[in-house]
């Protein structure tokens, strides 16, 4: 049987064994999401911000202070 000649049944088939194998009582995948949220995974947000033009200068002032201290410190 040419796989790409009967896109449909293959489809057909593929879908009737996920329906089956979420249908039994044994479910793996309901386990693992039952463990994610028993373990409270913590989540991180990342937010970032552009800088405005004073912002820039503070901190390229502030980081050439720093260095020019350090290097004759």
């Amino acid at each position: 049987m040419n796989a790409l000649r009967h896109m449909e049944l293959t489809f057909g088939v593929a879908a009737v064994a996920i329906c089956v194998a979420a249908a039994l009582p044994g479910n793996i995948g309901a386990h693992a999401r039952s463990e994610a949220v028993a373990a409270r995974m913590p989540v991180v947000v990342i937010k970032g911000k552009r800088l405005s033009a004073l912002e820039k200068r503070e901190l390229s002032g502030a980081n050439t202070a720093a260095r020019d201290k350090g290097a004759n410190g």
